[in-house]
């Protein structure tokens, strides 16, 4: 099945004090850079940062170095960031050990408890 960028939708809500990074699809070398740019849209309003991969199907290599990126400027800015991983996504986490890449919540709703905190996310 081909990938490319018409398979990726991103866009961003607020809700409460946090900016949400909402992402739809399959995020590879073609469509990371979608996703690359709603994270620094995000990014240039100060709020914490939540990214729902929930309704990420595929995420290869490049989609882990765009989070990656993105969670090391938030936290040169002292700003909270952290995902919400998809099945998929969490299999490939915990497959490749990636865990502490960058931080995971279970849940919106513990994202944003969390991010209301001011603290970052912790890894589950």
């Amino acid at each position: 099945m081909p990938r490319g960028p018409g398979l990726l939708r991103c866009w961003i809500e607020h809700h409460g004090p946090a900016s949400v990074v909402y992402a739809r699809g399959e995020v590879d070398l073609s469509s990371a850079p979608t996703l690359r740019r709603c994270l620094e849209r995000a990014a240039v309003n100060g709020r914490p940062i939540i990214v729902d991969l929930r309704s990420v199907t595929y995420l290869d290599g490049t989609g882990f170095r765009v989070l990656e990126e993105a969670y090391a400027r938030a936290r040169d800015e002292r700003r909270s960031f952290c995902v919400i991983p998809s099945r998929a996504v969490q299999r490939l986490v915990r497959l490749l050990r990636l865990g502490d890449v960058f931080p995971l919540s279970p849940s919106m709703d513990d994202a944003l408890a969390i991010c209301d905190g001011g603290s970052h996310c912790a890894s589950h």
